[in-house]
């Protein structure tokens, strides 16, 4: 959609989806007047009171969170920590991927602390990974930027034997879907250890500790360390 001249929701109606009952968007990012690549739709009219995108969860389809659950059952066990990699927050703030040193050095950093967890652990710990350079990650120039060098950044993590999602042994296409199985299954381990930040990362976090019934001080202690904010249950 051309942001600047749909620049209303009556031009929305008339003119894109000429006032059908019932439409459905393959791809919405949102109204955001905050962001000029996004909708400048004013909906304060039609949604006085507008949800937030993490309570959003509550209308999670039932049968991606079991995609999530026999996921966890069949590829990780009880025992398992998480990590979510948002590399192209890294690349929004001027650091070119061709002098990634600092993307890679953060990268490394959060192997060395995976790996100190797992040293410490009495009991075998798998590790469960998604980025946004995966094949179904985001769909930001960026991230498509950072997936063209996905080999040299999964190299680093190699060591750690990550188990991925692979959207195709269940038969998930869309984009939005793998990240709601994603989020799940993040949100499910003992551990989480998450790169650089984001909206979506920030749902994940939240999603985490709510889920592990994080009390107030532990959560504010949960913060950014040397590109790694790590969350601890």
């Amino acid at each position: 959609m051309n942001v600047f001249a749909v620049d209303s929701v009556e031009k929305f109606e008339n003119e894109v989806i000429e006032r059908l009952p019932c439409v459905g968007l393959a791809v919405w990012r949102g109204s955001n007047n905050r962001r000029s690549y996004r909708a400048q739709l004013n909906l304060t009219s039609i949604v006085p009171d507008p949800m937030h995108f993490r309570d959003a969860a509550s209308f999670f389809s039932s049968r991606l969170l079991q995609v999530a659950r026999d996921f966890i059952a069949k590829n990780l066990g009880p025992v398992f920590v998480s990590s979510h990699i948002r590399a192209e927050k890294m690349l929004t703030i001027g650091i070119a991927f061709k002098n990634s040193v600092a993307v890679k050095d953060c990268i490394s950093n959060l192997t060395s602390q995976v790996q100190r967890y797992r040293n410490a652990s009495r009991t075998p710990v798998s590790l469960f990974l998604a980025t946004d350079f995966a094949g179904c990650g985001s769909l930001s120039q960026l991230a498509r930027l950072a997936r063209k060098n996905a080999t040299s950044l999964m190299s680093i993590l190699a060591p750690l034997e990550p188990i991925t999602f692979q959207p195709s042994t269940f038969n998930l296409p869309d984009h939005g879907a793998v990240a709601i199985v994603e989020m799940s299954i993040l949100s499910s381990g003992k551990r989480l250890f998450v790169f650089v930040g984001g909206s979506f990362q920030e749902w994940i976090v939240n999603r985490f500790l709510n889920k592990a019934n994080i009390d107030q001080q532990a959560k504010t202690e949960c913060q950014i360390r040397n590109c790694v904010r790590d969350c601890v249950v």
